[in-house]
């Protein structure tokens, strides 16, 4: 049996507070990277809006099937027409799932190359710090929290979803790899002082130690509010190397994801057969 090809595109986007030049951007670039053969396209964390809490309460949508909801809304609907009509699979970062009138989600989403809803995840692990100025910087008060891991297939492959700052707890990862994932997805829109330090270090550990296909679609640049993102949206194969890096410019970049990397990877190094449990002094 021939080893599974999968031709993928990354998106990485520099989003605003404007819900509309946002998605003209993002399907400019998904129908690009269609175009050029992708058969699935990642999008990253807020691709549809990066701004203030009432635009994002605005734009939220309850997906269909959860409570009080039918038919898609027009921001899950938009994204389905355009991958029945490109015959492309798409992953969503960051969609606004509704919440309450105070909260969203913060789901990604897989829709595929029909436009169905495949699955949903809702970040796991939600920012908060104290900074020494006295500044209260907290997710959790304008996000509500999921409570499930979220694994889907597409292209031959198992998919485990992760969102930004999940990607700091490796145990996430682990369960998904547990659960037979093959490529981990972290749509992101890390900020430019943790990405320097820390994004490049961390995705490529993820892969490495899951020997996973690591795809990671990020935010660029500035967004209008004072905040500005790393970039460096990254295909990692399951060895650590990373095949595609965009730098810090928005685009798309197209790679393939391999069967063969990952059997490469898993046969020269078996370390996940050698993990035992740890007692608990």
């Amino acid at each position: 049996m021939t080893p599974k090809r999968w031709p993928v595109g990354v998106v990485q986007m520099q989003s605003t507070a404007d819900v509309t030049a946002n998605l003209r951007q993002a399907e400019q670039l998904i129908r690009q990277g269609a175009a050029a053969g992708a058969k699935a396209l990642f999008l990253p964390e807020g691709f549809a809006y990066l701004g203030p809490l009432p635009g994002r309460l605005a734009i939220a949508e309850a997906l269909p099937g959860s409570a009080g909801s039918g038919a898609a809304g027009p921001l899950l609907g938009w994204a389905q027409g355009l991958a029945a009509e490109l015959s492309v699979a798409l992953f969503l970062g960051g969609f606004p799932e509704a919440l309450d009138p105070q909260r969203t989600y913060n789901t990604a989403l897989h829709i595929d190359e029909k436009g169905h809803l495949r699955a949903a995840y809702r970040k796991l692990h939600l920012f908060s710090v104290d900074l020494p100025d006295g500044t209260r910087l907290d997710e959790g008060a304008n996000t509500g929290a999921g409570a499930a891991l979220a694994l889907t297939a597409q292209g031959g492959f198992t998919l485990g979803l992760a969102i930004c700052y999940d990607l700091r707890f490796p145990e996430l990862f682990e369960r998904q790899r547990e659960a037979g994932a093959t490529v981990l997805t972290v749509p992101s829109a890390f900020t430019q002082s943790t990405g320097e330090a820390h994004w490049h270090v961390l995705l490529r550990a993820r892969a490495i130690e899951q020997q996973c296909w690591v795809i990671a679609a990020a935010q660029t640049g500035e967004h209008g509010d004072g905040r500005r993102s790393f970039g460096h949206s990254l295909v990692i194969d399951p060895w650590g190397r990373v095949v595609l890096d965009l730098g810090t410019a928005p685009g798309v970049g197209l790679t393939t994801v391999t069967e063969s990397a990952l059997a490469r990877a898993r046969s020269a190094l078996p370390v996940l057969t050698h993990r035992r449990p740890l007692p608990i002094p």
